[in-house]
């Protein structure tokens, strides 16, 4: 599977927003790589031409070249996601140039390789009064917590903009009641689905 679009959006600790980028990738040909017709719908439906990105978009390799010369400068990034789990497969996918790796602890060390702090939104709203135990989607959260969006859904630059103010350092303290010890910290590498830091835990065990 092929990246189509990306979102992502700078902020500071404060949920002051710098940026926001969308890149759609020329990659993906709808003629021939493998996709889901109801999710293709569902894209067009919001917005997404694919013949326009298929002509004007971004090649995978021109942003991973620029992007993998950023990232090195800045290792103390948080990465902020909403069930982020396929989109860390993708990016991983993407970023390597790789088949992704056939176990769970391959995935664990290559993820942390790229990303060293990521935090999940939808798996930190299970310890959040009012978020429904975490069995949500984006626009239902976005609803609980009174996030404006800009831009249409279903369009990664409008829904990671949408999540910016939720940063692990503001998110918690507005929303969480667990013990006095669950810091935003514990929640690193949790992504909804999976248990990256346990996991992570146990290859150093291994080392």
């Amino acid at each position: 599977m092929k990246v189509i679009q990306l979102g992502m959006t700078l902020s500071d600790s404060n949920g002051n927003i710098c940026s926001t980028w969308e890149f759609n990738f020329s990659d993906f040909d709808l003629k021939k790589d493998p996709h889901v017709e109801s999710s293709i719908d569902l894209l067009r439906s919001n917005g997404l031409d694919f013949e326009k990105v298929k002509r004007d978009g971004i090649e995978g390799r021109v942003f991973v070249g620029k992007f993998l010369e950023i990232l090195p400068r800045h290792r103390n990034l948080k990465w902020v996601t909403f069930h982020g789990l396929y989109d860390l497969a993708y990016m991983l996918k993407l970023l390597s140039g790789n088949p992704l790796p056939g176990s769970v602890f391959g995935f664990v060390k290559l993820t942390s390789g790229y990303f060293e702090y990521v935090y999940d939104i939808k798996f930190m709203a299970r310890f959040c009064d009012g978020l429904m135990g975490g069995e949500l989607g984006l626009n239902r959260a976005a609803k609980i917590l009174n996030l404006e969006r800009s831009g249409a859904a279903h369009n990664a630059g409008s829904d990671c903009n949408q999540f910016s103010k939720t940063g692990p350092d503001i998110f918690y303290p507005a929303s969480c009641t667990t013990t006095e010890n669950s810091i935003p910290g514990n929640f690193r590498g949790l992504c909804s689905g999976t248990n990256l830091a346990a996991i992570a835990k146990a290859i150093e065990g291994l080392a």
